[in-house]
This record gives structure tokens, sequence and C-alpha cells, in this order.
């Protein structure tokens, strides 16, 4: 049996809290791991608790809640050669449909019986980890009008009620993203690590998580009619043949923020400078991630 330990976010997910964690126990047993649950009481707690199971010998980290809680667990392995793993329970788990984990989580428990390390780059928004994206503009706005209460109701179509919020009060402002390509004044940016976004979607499918480089992907279109010719072109994957958007590789990205421009790291709301810019880049170290091979 390995030692491991579950850092678990009571509040993710649609309710039944206990009861899963006694059946991805019993799961992760079964699989052969000695598991220990380690609670977080606040946002942020994730990462000190992954930290105190690296410190308690634990061989390997799993994380059970959504894609925020599995951020916070990265952060908190940063350098370390511990793997981590996801046991989802949040609203959308991209994380878990782009590393093939089962999407409920006793099944992505019994799936790690069979896994392997990967090594994954992390990207960095500041002095902010992020495994997924960082980004700028109306997606940030969707992520801050998402109320609790409606994730837990309606579960996948959460976004919905938000989504129109954002179209009645966003004013897309505009604000300069820079590259080693040179500046460019954009509505939204976003700095890839994974192919997928928001779901099953893949808005920048070039992007390679070997924590060397990340996918840059802008738009400068202003207004609901182009939001919403960016979403659809999004679905079906021609997000690229609409005007004003731009796919690039990148090693460093800086953002100058403007006023009312909010920012979001991996499904959360992201704190940053209004008055100075910041820059998004691979981190060096990355992380180790429990990919189940079965």
């Amino acid at each position: 049996m390995r030692s491991a330990a579950v850092v678990f976010n009571p509040a993710a997910g649609r309710g039944g809290a206990p009861a899963r964690l006694a059946r991805v126990l019993e799961a992760l047993e079964g699989a052969g791991f000695n598991a220990g649950p380690l609670p977080t009481r606040a946002p942020g707690d994730a990462t000190n608790r992954a930290r105190e199971a690296v410190d308690h010998g634990a061989e390997v980290v799993f994380s059970l809640g959504g894609d925020g809680t599995l951020r916070e667990c990265a952060a908190g392995l940063l350098g370390s050669k511990v793997p981590l793993a996801f046991l989802p329970t949040g609203t959308i788990n991209v994380m878990a449909l782009e590393l093939g984990v089962p999407s409920r989580p006793v099944a992505a428990a019994r799936s790690y019986a069979r896994a392997e390390p990967r090594r994954f780059g992390v990207g960095m928004a500041g002095e902010t980890p992020f495994l997924m994206q960082a980004s700028a503009g109306v997606d940030a706005f969707l992520i801050a009008s998402m109320r609790s209460k409606e994730k837990k109701l309606l579960g996948r179509l959460s976004p919905i009620p938000a989504l129109l919020r954002t179209l009645a009060r966003y004013r897309f402002p505009v604000f300069t993203v820079s590259t080693s390509a040179g500046s460019r004044a954009v509505t939204l940016a976003v700095a890839s690590n994974v192919k997928r976004y928001g779901g099953p979607w893949k808005l920048t499918p070039e992007a390679r998580s070997d924590g060397e480089t990340l996918e840059l992907f802008s738009f400068a279109g202003r207004g609901r009619a182009a939001a919403i010719g960016l979403a659809l072109s999004v679905i079906v994957g021609r997000q690229l043949k609409l005007a004003g958007s731009r796919s690039e590789r990148v090693t460093r990205a800086t953002l100058q923020p403007v006023p009312r421009l909010p920012f979001q790291v991996d499904g959360d709301v992201f704190e940053a400078s209004r008055d100075r810019s910041f820059e998004i880049q691979p981190s060096d170290p990355g992380i180790h991630i429990l990919v189940p091979t079965g």
C-alpha cells in the first residue's frame, strides 16, 4: 500500500460530501493507497494541506474537489517529486477531461490502480500559479458573475445565467498584451497551458503542458455580437477564423491592466494590481501529475 493524502474541499460539488469521501477512500484502498483525508477550511488552504501531506511522508497527494482545489494543491507541490492526482467533484472539471480522468470521483479513484506520473508544466500569472489558463477579459467577468447557489442548483448549466448577466453588463475594456512579437490592443487574452477551455472545447489546440511555453489566444472584438460570435466559434473550433483573433506560442506575455478589467486563473477570480503590468510565463520547476494508464 502506498501512503497518500486526500486534500478534500467540503464545499465543492452538489452535496453528499461525507458519504462521497467514504466511498472515495474505500476505492483508493482497493487501488492500493492508504489515504487519509485532509479537509480544507478556507480558500487557499489546499496549498498548505498539500505541503503538509508531503512533510508527513505522503507518496501521492489526491485533490478531491474542483479545478480550483487542484490548482491550489499544485501550488503546494511546486518543485516536489510527489505526484498530484485529481478526484473531480467540481462543476466542470476541465483538467479531468484534459488528463483522461473519469469524471466521477469514485471511478477516478479506481482508475489510479494503474497510473504513471507525468511531468506537467505550471504557469505563473505574476506570483500566482495556474495549471490551465490565466486570462483577462470577458471570460473572467463571467466567472466572477457565477453564484454559488446557481452552481449547486444547476451544475454544468450554471454558466448560463452568468452569461446573460455578462452580456448585459460587461463593457469590453481594451488593454495591451505584449510578447516578443510586439504589442497588441485586445479585449481578451488567454494564456493557456492546456488545450481545453471551459469544458470539452479546445480554445488552444496547440498548447503544450511541457513547462517551456504557453499558448496565448487573444481577441480584439468588442460588444455582445463579437462575444457571442467568439463563443460559437470556439464551440465549432473555428475561433482563429474570426477577425481580430490570434494564437501564438510564447515564453512570456506582459499584460497592462486598465480600470474594470477582470482576471481569472483556472476558474477562480484573480486579483491583480490595477496600476502596473504583470507577466504571465511558465514556471520552473513544474509538478508531477498521476495519470491513469488502464
